[in-house]
């Protein structure tokens, strides 16, 4: 009787002791589990891609994959707005940056734009869903930091850094051409009497192109206002427009009709930019570039062209 007693109180202490061993092999095994089916899809590479902004647009169809994109803005499918407007056709066009919109889709990355709805972005990542900002480029240096930051999040960095290397390689050629050229003073004129100063797309390429911002040196930043009395007052040796709607009569423009002009006209060098290229974040920025230092510094410019392909 004592004999069977103790062998009870035996088991009890065994079941009482492996007990919590049971419990935590139990929950480490499905812990194992759930990881061998869920690790596969937490480190899949993203295949729902969505851009909430046009200059983002361009840079991300060059990047990823176009399978693993379902939508872009629908300005990026028209070719004013947008290089890459043919591949941008065959997804989903977005008009607005609404959640609900966005969320319908099913993405597994959303990206913004600087200026993109905060409001939208914070809602989605509420949500779950991975979203990323990028911000507007205001030297090379960041322009590379955005195409390297897509690069690593549509898991495509070799590609991204293609698309760097052969950008550098492009403005060093082009450096090189303007070493013993004069620089001339320019601005970029838009609607309204503004213009761009320091820390701007357009300041980069007016840089990177051997000339002097007539805005930068006012002390304007991003965006500026300058009168057409100050602009001209400048003595500006090239006034750049973006072609966007050349033949549209716009306010950037009405500074060719003003009186003061008559005198300027013989000796400013007109410029028209692409549109679908000023607003980009990628390799059509030295697009740009070099159309700006060839039209300008034509005499650097009399050997073999070297322009991308499609420019």
């Amino acid at each position: 009787m004592q004999k069977g007693k103790d062998m009870h109180l035996n088991a009890k202490g065994i079941y009482c002791f492996a007990f919590p061993f049971c419990f935590l092999f139990r929950r480490f095994f499905f812990l194992a589990v759930s990881l061998f089916f869920l690790l596969p899809l937490l480190c899949a590479k993203p295949s729902r891609i969505i851009s909430l902004d046009t200059a983002t647009d361009s840079l991300i169809l060059q990047i990823a994959d176009l399978d693993n994109m379902v939508a872009v803005r629908e300005r990026s499918k028209k070719p004013e707005n947008s290089v890459q407007w043919e591949r941008a056709s065959q997804l989903v066009g977005l008009r607005r940056e609404m959640a609900e919109e966005v969320y319908r889709l099913n993405p597994d990355l959303v990206f913004f734009g600087q200026w993109s709805g905060r409001a939208t972005r914070e809602l989605l990542h509420e949500l779950g869903v991975p979203v990323h900002r990028l911000s507007s480029p205001s030297s090379w240096e960041n322009v590379y930091a955005n195409i390297r930051t897509v690069g690593q999040l549509v898991e495509e960095e070799e590609r991204a850094e293609r698309m760097i290397g052969q950008m550098q390689s492009r403005l060093d050629v082009i450096k090189k051409r303007l070493n013993h050229c004069m620089p001339k003073r320019a601005v970029f004129y838009v609607g309204k009497g503004s213009t761009y100063g320091k820390n701007s797309r357009q300041h980069i390429i007016m840089e990177s192109a051997g000339l002097v911002n007539i805005a930068a040196e006012k002390g304007i930043v991003g965006l500026g206002k300058l009168s057409v009395e100050a602009l001209l007052l400048s003595r500006p040796d090239i006034i750049i427009f973006s072609n966007y709607h050349k033949e549209t009569p716009t306010l950037s423009r009405q500074v060719l009709d003003h009186p003061a002009f008559q005198e300027l006209e013989k000796s400013v060098i007109l410029v028209d930019l692409p549109s679908n290229k000023i607003n980009c974040t990628d390799i059509s920025l030295v697009d740009c570039v070099e159309l700006l230092a060839r039209t300008v510094h034509r005499e650097a410019f009399d050997q073999p062209d070297f322009l991308a392909e499609g420019f």
